[in-house]
């Protein structure tokens, strides 16, 4: 595997970190497991491509999680992707 692939985990960190979330909450608004969001952060996992495309995007053009769902046709419910159980994550 290429270096890039290799440090999307980072990546992965960083972006949900930019954009207001926990590793708990951006698993809830990707729509995925919370094990698995932990597994992506911590390199356990791979972090698929197009999440990260999806975060850039979101981080590049200044994109909120809950804009990001309205612009999708998936209206939001205001759930709160940034305090829920900070305690628990690695970093």
């Amino acid at each position: 595997m290429g270096s890039q692939h290799r440090s999307r985990y980072k990546r992965y960190r960083e972006l949900i970190e930019q954009l207001g979330m926990t590793q708990v909450g951006a698993a809830k608004w990707l729509d995925v497991g919370e094990r698995t969001s932990r597994r992506w952060a911590t390199d356990e996992i791979d972090v698929p491509l197009g999440v990260i495309m999806l975060l850039e995007v979101m981080a590049k053009f200044g994109i909120d999680p809950h804009t990001a769902r309205t612009l999708a046709g998936s209206p939001d419910k205001r759930t709160d992707y940034s305090d829920q159980r900070r305690g628990d994550e690695s970093t």
